[in-house]
């Protein structure tokens, strides 16, 4: 991997994003691996020595690594930041939970994250994430019955709940995860296993394509916008006149509401492409998701 430092940082944050990024893998692949697609995890392996980020670009994720080295080092009980390692289908699956708490059958996973996402329930991968966990600390013969993410803001701010009812009252969140059934997360774990086998050697150009969930895509929508009578335009949509599939759809709201009105195009967007290393080696990004996102961008400002 080669790390830039486009803003000559001192030294320090480039060797502690370094000696992260130089951590040795262990097994065939990571839990937290084979939650992502198959183009997401290969791509990057393939092209190690040509992946390139700035340490810039890094700094979420080293708060991230200094969040959880704090609470890992303050671990008074159980078991913190442990690696394991087990096989499923003939694979070494490595996995490195959180916190461990044996006598209370508990795993507990720890998240740094945006108060957005806690506002939307949390991402799924991370309900996955631990239930894959809870499946393998099992077949390793550590018990578990519960499992909890404590999930910090980063960008919490006090006085924020009196704008938006659903805002986090604290920055710290816990949410309670839902443990399903051993032989569902059994099928689901195993079925990540044969996908990524089927596609270890396949070439860069034939790896199955992300999804938009994978992606967390967003498509293109209209909005209706109300005109006022000075002839400004409301800066927010009319209620419900947000998330229009087609201009079409828009303009039928749009006229039913008997007022002047204006429709507003908002491009659609590929968040994880961002900042997904995968992405100067992906011919889905480069030929399908680019082009059509760099089209609606032109639309959206006509």
């Amino acid at each position: 991997m080669i790390i830039t430092n486009r803003l000559g940082l001192s030294e320090q944050w480039v060797e502690a994003v370094r000696s992260r990024m130089d951590r040795t893998p262990l097994g065939w692949l990571s839990v937290t691996q084979l939650i992502n697609s198959t183009r997401q995890v290969w791509l990057p392996k393939r092209h190690y020595d040509k992946v390139t980020m700035d340490v810039a670009d890094c700094l979420p994720m080293l708060f991230g690594w200094l969040f959880h080295g704090v609470l890992e080092k303050n671990a008074l009980s159980g078991i913190s930041e442990q690696r394991l390692m087990t096989k499923i289908l003939g694979k070494e699956v490595s996995f490195t939970p959180d916190s461990l708490y044996l006598t209370q059958e508990t795993l507990i996973d720890f998240k740094f994250t945006s108060v957005f996402t806690v506002m939307h329930g949390g991402r799924d991968e991370w309900f996955k994430q631990t239930n894959f966990y809870a499946y393998l600390l099992n077949l390793v013969g550590i018990s578990i019955k519960t499992i909890r993410l404590e999930v910090f803001s980063r960008d919490w701010r006090p006085g924020e709940q009196r704008k938006y009812f659903d805002y986090p009252p604290q920055m710290v969140t816990v949410i309670p995860v839902t443990m399903h059934p051993a032989k569902q997360v059994q099928t689901a774990i195993e079925e990540r296993v044969r996908s990524f086998s089927v596609t270890e050697k396949v070439s860069d150009e034939q790896l199955p394509e992300c999804t938009d969930e994978e992606r967390w895509a967003k498509p293109a929508t209209w909005a209706v916008k109300k005109i006022d009578k000075d002839g400004s335009i409301g800066k927010k949509a009319m209620p419900g006149g947000s998330k229009f599939g087609s201009e079409i759809e828009a303009q039928e709201f749009g006229r039913s509401k008997n007022c002047p009105f204006k429709v507003e195009f908002r491009a659609g967007s590929s968040r994880k492409c961002d900042y997904c290393n995968a992405r100067p080696f992906c011919n889905q990004y480069h030929d399908k998701i680019r082009p059509t996102l760099e089209q609606e961008d032109g639309s959206s400002e006509e």
